[in-house]
């Protein structure tokens, strides 16, 4: 039996904390023909959000209207259990899982799920089947891409559609004597296995740490080193510089360490130390389809195709101006990067002034390469910049408010300008 779930990201005051409310459950059960028998469906009415939020309903297209009639989730789960009898509960991912964990034990307060005693995370006997690798988790719809599948006709993203299109990829690569070491008795163990977080450990006066870890050898020559500068706290990663005893290379190190439910991991890399230069001469000219200009010190990049539009400001920043130093140096504009805070929002507020921006207007989004676009009002001034994100998954911007300035990062990425004069909006996205 194949089952997948939708659920809603919505805040609890009992909890003080969020919680993904499970909105809608769907299954399929198969023979050995893995050949559909029959299906289960039905929506969850939310106890704990009163509203679906606007996000999930546009990516599952379901309305609080639908969660009207929807029963209540003990109830779903009673009638799930006596229809899915002693199945093997098959699901895309453990999130599935870990979502009934969480919602089990907030209505029940009983971090069991009634009806699951077998288990087998397809996902990650895809991945192996297929050949693709643990490194990176391969999506419900980008593993039928890659087998050629035709969905045509199925909903990504509602519960039932989904599981028929986890037992069509089932179909493609299925082998009994393959899946049978996937399977998993749900004991205690795999209770306490499947709700264990990974966590890094980012100190290192944490008990865990050794002497050991912090010692690195020469890529050089494999001698012992000595450590040069104190160690420092970037992107969950602990760094430092070293250099040999024996030869006198001098090396950076990093140093990460993850505690995982089977044990402590520890993963240690060298690299060259970075040759700091200065930057070199900005000249203000053209630069292909753009034009660079040094304004305060500050070099800025603009289209003049969209500057001679009017009615709009627009810049793309570079490294040039700026208080940031070393590796940093000069116009760095990302914050957990390992450069302190004072510097980075100075670096704002020197561009903003260079570039003709109010630095209160900005407002970023949240990139993780999806297609989600905010429209963004003055409300949202300062969000993302100087003030916490509110939302996730937010790649594209618009406004027609011209008191906010709209801000994307991009490093590899295409960065994408719109401007409507007849509307006098503009719109900002990060191109992935």
């Amino acid at each position: 039996m194949i089952l997948d779930l939708e659920w809603n990201g919505t805040y609890s005051r009992r909890l003080k904390g969020y919680i993904n409310e499970i909105i809608e459950f769907g299954a399929v059960k198969c023979g050995a023909d893995l050949q559909e028998k029959e299906s289960f469906s039905c929506f969850v009415k939310p106890q704990v959000g009163k509203r679906i939020s606007t996000t999930i309903s546009n990516l599952t297209s379901i309305t609080d209207e639908n969660l009207t009639d929807g029963i209540p989730f003990m109830q779903a789960v009673s009638r799930f259990r006596k229809w899915a009898g002693e199945c093997l509960v098959m699901t895309w991912g453990t999130s599935d899982i870990l979502t009934l964990v969480e919602n089990c034990r907030y209505f029940s307060e009983s971090g069991k799920i009634p009806f699951l005693t077998r288990y087998c995370d397809l996902q990650r006997y895809a991945e192996e089947k297929m050949g693709l690798g643990t490194k990176e988790q391969v999506g419900l719809a980008k593993a039928a891409d890659l087998l050629g599948l035709d969905l045509s006709g199925m909903e990504h993203h509602r519960a039932l559609d989904d599981s028929r299109m986890t037992l069509k990829i089932l179909r493609e690569i299925y082998d009994i004597s393959a899946v049978e070491p996937f399977v998993e008795l749900c004991d205690e163990e795999f209770y306490r296995r499947i709700t264990f977080k990974t966590t890094y450990i980012c100190d290192l006066k944490s008990p865990l740490v050794q002497r050991s870890h912090l010692r690195f050898v020469c890529p050089k020559c494999g001698g012992s080193s000595e450590r040069k500068t104190k160690w420092m706290l970037k992107n969950k990663s602990f760094r430092a510089e070293f250099q040999c005893r024996a030869c006198g290379h001098p090396f950076a190190g990093r140093l990460l360490i993850k505690q995982k439910y089977e044990g402590l991991t520890v993963n240690k890399k060298t690299y060259p130390i970075a040759q700091i230069e200065k930057p070199r001469q900005a000249v203000p000219g053209p630069l292909g389809e753009m034009r660079l200009e040094v304004r305060e010190g500050v070099g800025i990049l603009r289209f003049p195709q969209l500057a001679a539009l009017g009615g709009v400001n627009h810049a793309f920043t570079t490294r040039v101006g700026g208080v940031s130093e070393r590796e940093y140096a000069a116009m760095n504009l990302g914050f957990g990067r390992g450069d302190t805070e004072e510097k980075v929002a100075e670096n704002y507020r020197i561009f903003c002034r260079a570039a003709g921006f109010d630095s209160d207007s900005l407002a970023a989004g949240a990139q993780d390469h999806h297609c989600n676009i905010r429209r963004v009002t003055r409300e949202q001034r300062g969000v993302g910049i100087w003030k916490p994100r509110d939302r996730e998954s937010i790649d594209g911007l618009c406004t027609d408010d011209p008191e906010v300035t709209l801000v994307i990062y991009c490093a590899d990425c295409v960065p994408l300008y719109f401007v409507d004069p007849e509307h006098h909006a503009i719109g900002l996205a990060h191109a992935g």
